[in-house]
């Protein structure tokens, strides 16, 4: 599990964004899916590369969201755990985005130059889907 380096750090201040009196290290988004998509879309922006996850069912925003990313400072995809839904009230359709603060204008400007997909996303389908080979009778 990811941990603080012992005896380095002798607190760990947790408070929402908007209301929080300190500058924070790490943040953390729920959301749905496509909410989740738009933030990786936004992540990948700058450099392209994707972003690797590595998924934990237990202390999954503890460990994976707020320890991993400030000790690595990369951005960070969680399925919230035990924790998240007794205490935090996350529901069954949520997710987790954990973003470095140092990240956060980056992530930000990336989904706005994202042009391809827009939140919520536009759904236009034709009725009956178009399949390769079927003629229409």
């Amino acid at each position: 599990m990811d941990h603080l380096e012992k005896g380095r750090y002798s607190a760990l201040v947790i408070s929402p964004l908007t209301r929080t009196k300190i500058v924070p290290d790490v943040i953390l988004v729920y959301g749905n899916p496509a909410q989740m998509m738009r933030l990786l879309q936004g992540a990948m922006n700058k450099e392209g590369k994707r972003l690797k996850a590595e998924l934990a069912g237990i202390m999954a925003s503890c460990t994976s969201g707020v320890l991993r990313t400030f000790n690595t400072q990369d951005y960070q995809i969680v399925i919230p755990g035990n924790g998240d839904r007794v205490f935090a009230g996350a529901n069954d359709d949520e997710m987790l985005f954990a973003i470095p603060a140092a990240k956060a204008e980056e992530i930000v400007n990336g989904m706005r130059e994202q042009r391809f997909a827009k939140y919520p996303i536009p759904i236009s389908m034709r009725m009956p889907p178009p399949f390769p080979g079927l003629e229409e009778t």
